[in-house]
């Protein structure tokens, strides 16, 4: 017998845990499908904006983020080691701040938080295969990883929370996904750095530019003192900035595994020479990759009862950590909205879900 649920949300990474976790807060039976094991054990993703920690905070979940997040006040940029500018956060808000949290970390609150405050829960190693929609439903095909078994969800509503590559966006020929190609490679390592005065770039994002591009630094832990060492995400770009005029959808955006993980000496080499004069030693690599940059959005964030949220919708450099937070936000919209919706207290039910894209 098929599931019957008001909302079928595929993908279970921040933007689809957030998002079913507040329609579950809102009531609503949810339905959340994810072909990987469980949530990542990946840094990835690592800054919350203050507009995200806000909304965490209306969901009770702000806590545990800052017990597990560091705090960055800001942005340094340096020129041939001169300091040429700082950028510090500011707002009216209580969290005037850059909280820095791996996304494995975010993603574990998350789903704790579904499973817990809720009782409700991932269904993890299942993999959306097609569906179908009329006036009144979604019909879905879900393959069960595990047993093999294809299962059928009927649902009110069916959530692309699927990524860039999204299942639900390639799956209805009323999308599309127009954009830029970034040909540029860039690069992201967790690491410990130790050099001179390192226990004073702590505070705040450290950003060292060259006509060539520019290699950045963000705090991941506390300085320690051990050693003038601690841990932080480098990223950057490895060859000049190009992009091509192409409208090619299936270019890859996103970290790249099928070139394998960046060499600490390969890595070292390039830092050595964007950030100079300073000098920095890199050591004890945690994750790394490299990663490439479209510039892409749908034609239309919903068509009848299939939405797309976060990168399924669009896609853009990482540079300035929106893209999480801009999709956590795209989450917490359509969230209040639909459940307006589904409660039958919109007034005039396409009007507020057609607002969702324009907001």
């Amino acid at each position: 017998m098929a599931a019957q649920v008001d909302v079928l949300v595929v993908g279970a990474g921040p933007v689809g845990l957030y998002f079913s976790y507040a329609m579950s807060l809102y009531g609503h039976s949810v339905y959340c499908v994810d072909p990987k094991t469980g949530p990542t054990n990946q840094s990835r993703a690592i800054v919350l904006t203050s507009r995200t920690m806000e909304m965490f905070e209306a969901k009770g979940l702000c806590g545990e983020f800052l017990e597990e997040g560091f705090i960055s006040s800001g942005i340094r940029v340096y020129q041939k080691g001169t300091l040429i500018g700082q950028m510090a956060a500011v707002g009216d808000t209580p969290y005037a701040y850059i909280t820095v949290v791996v996304q494995n970390k975010t993603e574990n609150i998350l789903n704790k938080h579904l499973e817990d405050d809720t009782g409700n829960h991932v269904h993890w190693q299942n993999e959306l295969v097609s569906y179908t929609q009329d006036e009144d439903k979604v019909t879905a095909i879900v393959l069960d990883k595990r047993t093999g078994l294809k299962k059928q969800i009927k649902s009110k509503y069916i959530i692309g929370a699927d990524g860039n590559h999204s299942r639900v966006r390639k799956g209805n020929p009323a999308f599309t996904f127009e954009g830029v190609t970034i040909d540029t490679k860039f690069f992201l390592i967790d690491l410990t750095v130790k050099g001179e005065g390192i226990e004073n770039r702590i505070d705040k994002t450290n950003v060292f530019m060259t006509p060539s591009g520019h290699v950045g630094m963000i705090p991941l832990k506390p300085y320690s003192g051990d050693d003038k060492a601690t841990t932080f995400r480098i990223f950057g770009n490895l060859d000049s900035y190009s992009r091509s005029e192409t409208n090619n959808a299936r270019s890859s955006h996103g970290l790249e595994t099928s070139e394998g993980a960046p060499s600490l000496e390969h890595i070292q080499s390039h830092v050595d020479k964007m950030a100079a004069p300073f000098k920095f030693k890199l050591s004890d690599p945690m994750w790394s990759s490299y990663y490439k940059i479209n510039e892409r959005i749908a034609n239309t964030f919903r068509n009848k009862r299939a939405i797309l949220v976060g990168d399924a919708a669009h896609c853009h450099s990482p540079t300035g950590g929106q893209g999480m937070n801009l999709s956590i936000q795209d989450a917490d919209n359509l969230a209040w909205k639909l459940s307006y919706v589904l409660k039958g207290q919109a007034s005039n039910p396409d009007k507020l879900l057609d607002s969702y894209e324009s907001e």
